[in-house]
């Protein structure tokens, strides 16, 4: 059984054929592109942050990058309604795939101390 059969079973189980639309309220399926598409395979309704949108949020590294551009992208006219015009506060980060400790003690030290490890993906 895939994915789609397994998601397929829970919406049958928890709406029955009258299922018009899916809202993942909060949690696991609200955070999950692999379910939204999955929902809309069915021909059901997804209420809720469209795949590209769960795809690029669910990533901090992604999300990062995507206010960063944004931000460079708009014009004075955009910033200045913010209020200021300084690019909005990133926290800084190593987001590349050297995992060796050495060079992450490095990076840390570059960056400052206290330093907060957290997983790219999820909560």
């Amino acid at each position: 059984e895939n994915v789609l059969d397994e998601i397929k079973n829970i919406v049958d189980h928890e709406y029955g054929k009258r299922r018009l639309a899916v809202h993942p309220g909060i949690g696991f399926w609200a955070e999950d592109p692999l379910m939204a598409s999955s929902i809309q395979q069915l021909n059901v309704e997804w209420i809720g942050p469209g795949v590209p949108v769960l795809d690029a949020v669910g990533s901090k590294s992604k999300a990062k990058q995507i206010v960063t551009s944004l931000w460079q992208k708009s014009s004075q006219e955009v910033r200045d309604s913010w209020g200021h015009s300084q690019s909005p506060p990133i926290v800084p980060g190593y987001h590349g795939e050297n995992q060796d400790i050495n060079f992450l003690s490095d990076v840390a030290e570059g960056m400052g101390f206290p330093v907060m490890i957290k997983a790219v993906m999820g909560g």
